[in-house]
């Protein structure tokens, strides 16, 4: 299985560290979260504050996706970055955010699409919340957008097509340039995010990350 694969590469490498209650993977500290508690603060945040919590979500995870590709990267010496992105991609497995597939990795076009199937939280969000008109999964295509900025050197826009939230039979995110995606299509206006700028104080805190190699 694609999760017992990764699990071994991270202990096998010692990179996951638990010491005088500080719990580290790949160096960064974290933390373990039942999925419930993660679902309903993020949910709340976003029905509370729209656009700005969903911007935020979204940033927070692909700043630290890229670092978090960028310390793959770095700990194997991949010298073939679609290595390097199915080792992410099975990292996110791992932090529980369901079995990810990569349909297309066009590294001359630089579009991507990852499927989730099943996607755990958006299976919560439907128990919990009910249908949803919209997609729901922010931090996922941030997530997507920080894997595949790296992986293509280039600043990616990730947008969910389909969304097991919303009824659909899996969820599927779309990665592109920015200026690839069509603005008058409801789906892609609705979930582009504003510029960084608008969240640079908050991003500028995120240590463990940046969007430059190293």
């Amino acid at each position: 299985m694609v999760e017992n694969e990764i699990i071994k590469k991270v202990i096998g490498h010692g990179s996951l560290e638990f010491q005088n209650g500080e719990l580290k993977v790949w160096s960064i500290p974290s933390v373990l979260m039942p999925i419930h508690t993660y679902v309903i603060l993020e949910m709340e945040i976003c029905n509370r504050f729209g656009d700005d919590a969903k911007d935020l979500l979204y940033y927070l995870a692909k700043y630290q996706a890229y670092g978090g590709t960028n310390i793959l990267h770095k700990q194997y010496g991949f010298k073939e970055l679609r290595k390097v992105v199915d080792l992410e991609l099975q990292t996110c497995a791992l932090m529980g955010m369901g079995e990810l597939r990569l349909v297309r990795y066009d590294e001359k076009r630089k579009v991507a699409i990852v499927r989730f199937s099943p996607n755990p939280s958006a299976r919560i969000r439907k128990a919990l919340y009910g249908l949803s008109k919209t997609p729901t999964d922010h931090f996922g295509r941030g997530g997507m957008a920080g894997i595949f900025s790296y992986a293509f050197n280039e600043d990616m826009v990730g947008i969910e097509t389909m969304c097991e939230h919303t009824g659909k039979a899996h969820c599927t995110i779309e990665i592109r340039k920015k200026d690839s995606w069509n603005l008058n299509d409801s789906l892609v206006k609705q979930q582009f995010p504003k510029p960084e700028r608008y969240y640079k104080s908050i991003l500028g805190r995120l240590t463990a990350s940046s969007m430059r190699k190293k």
